[in-house]
Order: structure tokens, then sequence, then C-alpha cells
């Protein structure tokens, strides 16, 4: 099936958490000086060859463009209007780096596969003239500068023929390229299919699904709110350019480990997550859904409105459910239009409450809230965030009696296992006749703060247990019961009239 042809995976790969030997990022990665253009430029920064200005100390526009354009010629994509916006990215390029290329299809060896999504495959393959660079031994011994860079390669299906709206999109993806977004180095095609590939930076630590499953052990509460701070960043970023991710789950997440061991945290797959020669107003016209249901909003699963930055916001409710808990939400249960209808009716993934921070519960519930112009938006979520970790990175250390209850408990975890018919890959989900969204119970004052006075805790939990005890909240936040039928779940907290209208509509969808 695969449509690259496989190579040999690096013996240090260990799939599906993915992982390289540590290479030494170029000296261009490190971080730049600028200088306001008011000010009168030191001579260092002038060009020993035209003498103009560098936009910074090791970038001039003028001759850099020149260079890089006389290239034009040399290269093409067999796409006009994919050509002009890779050249277009050069042309205006401030730095090195920071722009895209054609890539050409001989360059990339050892290609293997990878991963399936939704409306892509992935493979991994090394750049051998790539952007990286580090040092190695040849045969004789001697240190050489080899350039060979890994990536990965998004394989993009029925990929011929690129639509000029997704070009334009690629165009705005390209212009997310910094902070917390992963980055994109060109394009390339495959000589056989001529599906286009989207050469993107390796992430050797894998998505963040499969991160938690093998790493959750080792993670502090300290290190799961830097994870989340750079997610919520990331989709600023997004927001910020005027753009939707519409298919935003943990395995659009990523992590990579730096030359220096810390691990950083991208997102990735904005706005690609529909069929590539699926435009944006057919999908609009039709309200067809894409995604992974778990993440997917009530008002987006009953197709009533069209995917918005809220829809986005409910879907970092649900990630921040995941880094809490250490598993996807609703991951052992099937996802079918029974899970379709019930989170349309308010339910969500039941809360470990005990020992986590009532600033992160507060947040997380409004996140998922089933009116969208009550939730949060990117600016207001990533500063809560960004402040709380400020506050309470260090909460995790082995000697203090103030770690969080759900941390230590995740942590004795072993790996999680899914249900056969929870699908956690993109695909289309369009249902009929889904119910209105209903109000999810506030147990935001009843969520426990960090405490190490016991009482205040027995206190704390006293509450928890008499709202966890009442039959909205049993209803809400319970997870299915294969062992009940759909009829008598709704029997909870509906009289007999309303459970005859509410079956009558189920029986009309799986008609």
């Amino acid at each position: 099936m695969n449509s690259i042809t496989a190579g040999i995976l690096p013996t240090s790969l260990n799939l599906p958490i993915t992982l390289t030997p540590n290479y030494v990022e170029s000296p261009e990665s490190s971080p730049i000086q600028y200088y306001s253009s008011e000010e009168e430029p030191d001579v260092d920064y002038l060009c020993p060859k035209c003498t103009n200005p560098r936009i910074n100390d090791r970038w001039c526009k003028h001759c850099e463009s020149k260079r890089l354009s006389e290239e034009f010629q040399n290269w093409t994509s067999n796409n006009e209007i994919l050509d002009e916006f890779i050249r277009d990215t050069q042309r205006n390029a401030t730095k090195n780096q920071d722009y895209l290329v054609w890539i050409d299809y001989d360059k990339l060896e050892g290609i293997t596969y990878l991963d399936r999504g939704g409306f892509s495959d992935v493979y991994y393959g090394v750049w051998v003239d790539g952007p990286e660079r580090k040092f190695v031994k040849d045969e004789g011994g001697n240190w050489i500068l080899q350039a060979k860079t890994p990536v990965a390669l998004k394989c993009l299906h029925n990929s011929e023929k690129l639509t000029l709206e997704f070009l334009n999109e690629l165009k705005a993806y390209y212009k997310c390229r910094k902070g917390s977004v992963l980055r994109c180095y060109g394009i390339t095609q495959h000589k056989t299919t001529k599906n286009y590939i989207l050469v993107m930076k390796f992430a050797s630590e894998g998505d963040l699904r499969h991160f938690l499953s093998h790493y959750n052990s080792t993670l502090t509460w300290g290190s799961k709110l830097r994870m989340l701070k750079d997610i919520a960043l990331g989709l600023e970023e997004i927001h910020s350019m005027k753009l939707i991710h519409r298919d935003f789950h943990s395995g659009n997440i990523l992590h990579t480990k730096l030359s220096d061991g810390t691990i950083r945290t991208f997102v990735t797959d904005l706005g690609l997550c529909r069929p590539v020669n699926q435009t944006l107003k057919n999908i609009s016209e039709k309200r067809d859904v894409y995604g992974v249901m778990p993440y997917i909003a009530p008002e987006i699963l009953r197709r009533t409105h069209d995917y918005s930055v809220s829809s986005d916001i409910y879907s970092f409710g649900m990630i921040m459910w995941e880094i809490l808990h250490g598993k996807p939400p609703f991951n052992d249960v099937p996802h079918d239009v029974y899970l379709a209808i019930r989170i349309c009716e308010g339910l969500r993934p039941k809360i470990e409450k005990k020992g986590v921070p009532k600033w992160y519960i507060s947040l997380m519930i409004k996140c998922w809230d089933k009116d969208p112009l009550k939730r949060p938006d990117t600016f207001e979520v990533r500063k809560i965030i960004a402040n709380s970790y400020l506050k309470e990175r260090h909460c995790d250390d082995v000697n203090t009696t103030n770690i969080p209850h759900q941390v230590r408990k995740v942590k004795r975890l072993s790996r999680i296992s899914s249900h056969p018919q929870a699908v956690f890959t993109s695909r289309l989900l369009n249902y009929s006749n889904l119910p209105q969204p209903r109000d999810v119970p506030d147990i935001s004052e009843y969520s426990s703060c960090f405490s190490s006075n016991c009482e205040e805790q027995d206190v704390e939990d006293n509450k928890i247990k008499k709202i966890e005890e009442s039959e909205e909240f049993k209803y809400v936040t319970r997870a299915f019961d294969e062992t009940l039928s759909f009829e008598d779940d709704l029997d909870v907290l509906a009289n007999k009239d309303a459970n005859k209208r509410k079956i009558s509509s189920n029986q009309e969808i799986k008609n």
C-alpha cells in the first residue's frame, strides 16, 4: 500500500514513539539580534558584498534574495502557482531558513512508512542536504560537517492536482511557521503517484497521545503545564493569523527533543484535515464534519455551525483533560452515533478532581461549554495557563506534600488500552438529527485546590461526593455501560413521554 519506497529505519527509532540520535542544531537556529530601522546600524551589520544594511547579523536581504532568485530556473514543482508561492517566500525571507524550498525527491533517502492519517500517509526520511548540521566522523576518523536532516514526509492523498484554495491555505500555514507551530521545510512530489509531499521538521518524540502513553510515569505537574502552555501558544498563533485548525486533537500535537535534551511541543496539521481536493466552500455548503469525535464540539457534530475558533477551544478543553488523565477522552467506548448523541446532550469525560488546581478544572469546563460564545478565546486561555505555570511549575518537587493527587495516580497506570471501536484518526462524521446541546453541570466550585491541610481536603472531598451523588452529575459524567440499552440510559433524567420522543428520534438516526 505504500506509495513511497520503504527504506531502513534507523535502529534508534522505536515506533510509535519515534526516536533518533540527537543532532546538533545549525548555528542559524540560534537566537538572532535585530536593530531598529531608525537606528544607525553597526558596521558589523553592513553586508561586505553590497554594503547594504543586513536585517540581522547573518542575512542580507538584497544579496540572498538575488542568490535565491538565480536558482529559480533550476527547479520546478510543475505547478506554476505553487512555484510562485515558493519563490515569494524566498524573495521576502528575513533570515536564514525563513523560506520554503522545492526539494528534489532524489535528495530524500531512507524513506520508511510510519503511520496513516485520515487524509495522508506519514513517512520518516533523511534530507541529504537539509538545513540541520552536525559533526560526524568519516571512515578515516576525521570530523566532517554533515547536512543530513531527519524529516517527516506527509504524503497527501489525491493531491496530484492541488486546488487554488488549498495553496492559499498552505500559504497561510507558512505564515504560522514560528513559535509553537511545527516547521515546514518545503514541498516535494512523488515520482510515480505525483502526490505532493510536505517535508516537515521530524518530531522525534511522537504525538501527544503516544507520548503520554509511554512517558506519563515520568511527567511532573510542571512538565505537563509547560506542555499545555506550548500548545496554547501554538493555537493562539494560528488564531492570530485568522485561521482555524478544524482538527485539533492529540494526534496533531507533536514533541521533539532539542540538542540540549529539552522537549518542545508543537502544533501541526492546521487546516489540512480535509481531503486536499475538497474545497472549504464545498465543505461549508454541505457542513461535512471531519475529525476525531471526542474532540469535536457539539455544534459541529450537529452540523448547525461552521468550524470556528470556539470549536478549536472546545478541542483544547479535551486536550487539557487528556494531559491531566494521561489517556484520550472517551477511549473506552465506541465512537459511534450514540456517543455523538450523548456529547450533544452534555456528556463530558469524568474529571478526577482530587488534588487538581481549581483554576485548571474551571478553565477546562469553560472550554467545553455547550455555548460557543461562552468559551474563552486563545489569548485568555494562554494567559491563564502561562501565569499558573509560573506559580505552580515547582509544585511537583518530590519532597513536597503538594504533588497533585491525580498526577501520582496516573503515574501508576500502565499503557491505556482503548475500545476497538474508538477511532482516533480523522474521518467523515456526518450524522443527522442530533439533539440540542445541553448544559454541563458546573462543578468548578467543588474542585479541590492544592492543599497540604488534610482537614481542608476532607471538606473538599465531601463537597465532591455530594455533587457526584446527584442524578444529574451521574448522567452527564459516567462512562458508557455496555450492558445497558440506550433506551434505559435515557430514563435517568427524563420522564416517560420525553423518552418516547428521544427514542423515536434515535430510531430515525439508525434508519
